[in-house]
């Protein structure tokens, strides 16, 4: 905030193995720092985003419980979150599942934004981003070229590359506020710097309308 920030996102794991692997305490115990968090954020007019991670199933304790969740998204609006976001950390989830969960976080959270992450490690990503975003969801997280994963789950790949992510929303007649253009170009420019191919399908086989 000192650095001129304007807006924070804070992230919860919902599962206990995942939460001490990576920030070295529980859920419960992360939960309760969201508190805190948000009357620093809001005494400097900076809004905050909690995002809740391994959503959908943890690289350690297998499966989320839904209510493990829900609990975190009550804490968040008790607490006075600005946004939520619910995150599939290592790509295990599937649309059926993220329908169903949006579905129960949705009501709880009355007119607060709902945004969604998800990884591709399985080639689900794009279409659970689709489900979400039909479920409800208004913001998606993605990244150039489909960079990123996560370090407590082999063989999790990167995130949902953001050019295939547009070209799969714009052909769904989904507004998008990313210009598809631009995002194959950083893409390029990502490849060009670390020196190797990336996951996206995109920049393999171009846009149909773009060629």
């Amino acid at each position: 905030m000192a650095a001129g920030l304007r807006s924070l996102e804070y992230v919860v794991s919902a599962a206990d193995g995942h939460s001490r692997a990576n920030v070295g305490r529980s859920s419960a115990e992360a939960t309760a720092q969201i508190a805190d968090i948000v009357v620093i954020a809001h005494d400097s007019d900076v809004s905050v985003e909690v995002i809740i991670a391994t959503a959908w199933d943890c690289p350690f304790d297998g499966p989320t419980p839904p209510q493990r969740v829900l609990d975190i998204v009550d804490a968040a609006v008790e607490y006075g979150a600005d946004r939520l976001a619910i995150a599939d950390t290592i790509g295990t989830t599937a649309p059926g599942r993220v329908i169903d969960l949006v579905g129960q976080v949705r009501p709880r959270i009355g007119d607060l934004p709902l945004g969604a992450h998800f990884h591709n490690t399985r080639g689900a990503g794009p279409a659970s981003a689709y489900a979400a975003v039909t479920a409800g969801v208004t913001r998606l997280d993605s990244s150039v070229g489909g960079l990123g994963g996560c370090p407590f789950a082999p063989g999790a790949s990167g995130n949902i590359a953001t050019e295939d992510l547009v070209y799969l929303l714009r052909d769904s007649g989904i507004a998008v506020d990313v210009d598809l253009r631009a995002a194959v170009h950083a893409t390029r420019v990502a490849q060009s710097v670390v020196g190797h191919d990336l996951p996206s399908a995109l920049q393999r086989a171009g846009d149909r309308t773009l060629n």
